[in-house]
């Protein structure tokens, strides 16, 4: 079975915010790609297609890990502008750093941190000299550790504040029954 079909049969099953995982997993993984996904979905009549329809509109690619996803969603359905999946940031000369969700206008970067991140001393090492050369550049930086995604209001609100520091002027975060059924009721682990 193609990874597109697969991604289809899925949908029936997948709440929205996994099905949005899989299939930005699935780019990643380079077992698609998103005109292939495109063009499947646009062809199929299958069961789950209208589900798969109405989720690919949130697939990205770029994306490096499923808490990614799950940290942009969040952002984006509480109504804040929608950050770039891993963009590098600086210059095309000196290209400083590849960070997790980009607001470029804003210049604000969006870092989720794993366990990993802070088990690994190498990994930890390197994101503080990344960390000091965005700030150092500019750039406003909030991390979100694998405890802090459990508590996704805050998140929002974090950022939020880091996005009208540097000039946002948009909306408040919303927090519908959707997004809390989506973010603040479920459990989000590492």
């Amino acid at each position: 079975m193609a990874p597109e079909q697969a991604w289809v049969r899925a949908s029936l099953t997948l709440p929205f915010v996994e099905r949005v995982i899989a299939a930005d997993w699935l780019l990643r993984l380079g077992r698609t790609s998103l005109p292939a996904l495109r063009t499947y979905v646009d062809g199929s009549h299958e069961h789950g297609v209208r589900r798969a329809r109405r989720t690919l509109r949130y697939v990205r690619e770029r994306v490096d890990s499923p808490r990614e996803t799950i940290l942009r969603l969040m952002l984006v359905f509480a109504r804040l502008p929608e950050p770039e999946p891993n963009l590098w940031v600086g210059n095309e000369t000196d290209p400083l750093a590849r960070s997790d969700l980009v607001y470029l206008t804003y210049k604000v970067v969006v870092e989720y941190d794993g366990q990993h991140h802070w088990l690994d001393q190498r990994q930890r090492e390197r994101d503080i000299e990344r960390r000091e050369a965005l700030e150092r550049a500019g750039w406003t930086m909030v991390v979100v550790t694998a405890e802090g995604i459990t508590r996704p209001r805050e998140v929002v609100r974090r950022v939020h504040a880091a996005l009208c520091e540097r000039g946002y002027r948009g909306p408040d975060p919303v927090f519908s029954d959707t997004w809390r059924c989506w973010f603040a009721l479920r459990r989000v682990t590492d």
